[in-house]
């Protein structure tokens, strides 16, 4: 179990993922050292402070909130 407690199936989580362990490309990888790819769609990208921003994805129908530089 990734939080420590065993969960149903199905039972909503949350899922936090480091900024330093997300890639956003736009057409997929294959020579890189990336293990997990995940196809997503840019819905929205909302400017922040200086050069960044917040990008919201949809990956399988979840949204993902990104900020990134």
């Amino acid at each position: 179990s990734i939080t420590g407690e065993n969960l149903p199936i199905g039972h909503a989580a949350r899922l936090k993922i480091a900024a330093r362990d997300v890639s956003l490309t736009l057409e997929h990888q294959c020579d890189t050292s990336i293990l997990n790819i995940s196809r997503a769609i840019d819905d929205q990208i909302l400017p922040e402070r200086n050069s960044q921003a917040m990008v919201r994805l949809i990956s399988g129908g979840i949204p993902m909130l990104p900020h990134i530089t």
